[in-house]
């Protein structure tokens, strides 16, 4: 999400340390806050000590601050703790050099060269075996969309005077909608957060029926195109809608996930 998008300090505060638990989640320990403590504290190190040499690494961070306090690109994770793609390959070459560098210190070389080399290679399994249990256990690739066709399709739409409406969960096509996008915050979401859209096209909440009945009701008497509800969903929630409907077409772009589903309804009047 964009950093501080609701104007107060205490919400980006509290906003700043969801995100960063949020990429942490990826790591270790499903985003303690206690946990994170520890490379946070190395890398300040790294940056006091290294400051005049490796400032063009370490202001990376605040120029994406920047712009997503600006709103010009988002900061914050994309579903289930996933995060920008810069930002894992920054984290893990300047944690490598910090770690580095804090091995080269006298004190901490020393105590290091004290402990047992057996008990080194140890330990050094011992970590590697955790890690791969964790990747085998937790890790979550990347679901196949075809958003762009469906972002398409709601232009096309739009343009033609239909109601166009997205699922309140359709992250792909959210972030490639034109214009502007709200972020709001969400306890319920995995991200902590959701995209709310006030305008065309509209946010549809397809997992509870009553409340997308509502939605869905301001399209009566006309055509509407929806994306990221399933068929199946769909067709259940129609017949609270209080008007005539009809299903005239349908796409799944065989993705198994109903992110870029395309379905177009011809609604006629309110019963």
């Amino acid at each position: 999400g964009f950093l501080g998008s609701e104007g107060s300090l205490t919400y980006t505060v509290r906003q700043s340390v969801v995100l960063t638990r949020g990429f942490w989640n990826a790591f270790v320990f499903r985003g303690s806050t206690a946990v994170l403590l520890v490379p946070v504290a190395i890398l300040l190190w790294y940056a006091v000590r290294r400051w005049k040499t490796a400032w063009w690494l370490l202001t990376a961070p605040l120029l994406a601050i920047a712009l997503s306090t600006l709103e010009l690109y988002p900061l914050g994770s994309i579903v289930q703790a996933r995060v920008d793609a810069w930002l894992i390959p920054w984290i893990a070459v300047t944690l490598a050099l910090a770690l580095t560098d804090l091995l080269r210190v006298p004190r901490v070389r020393a105590a290091f060269e004290r402990v047992p080399q057996p008990a080194r290679i140890a330990a050094l399994g011992v970590v590697l075996v955790l890690l791969s249990v964790g990747v085998a256990v937790d890790a979550r690739g990347y679901p196949r969309t075809r958003a762009e066709r469906a972002v398409s399709a709601l232009v096309r739409a739009e343009r033609s005077g239909e109601r166009t409406f997205v699922a309140w969960n359709d992250w792909p096509v959210d972030l490639l909608l034109p214009g502007p996008i709200r972020i709001v915050d969400d306890r319920d979401s995995d991200s902590q957060f959701s995209v709310v859209l006030d305008r065309q096209p509209r946010t549809l909440h397809a997992e509870d029926r009553d409340l997308a009945a509502r939605e869905l009701r301001t399209a009566c008497g006309h055509t509407a195109t929806i994306v990221g509800v399933t068929k199946d969903a769909l067709a259940a929630i129609l017949p609270s809608v209080r008007c005539r409907s009809q299903i005239v077409g349908a796409t799944t772009n065989d993705t198994g996930l109903p992110h870029d589903d395309v379905i177009t309804v011809s609604f006629g009047g309110r019963r």
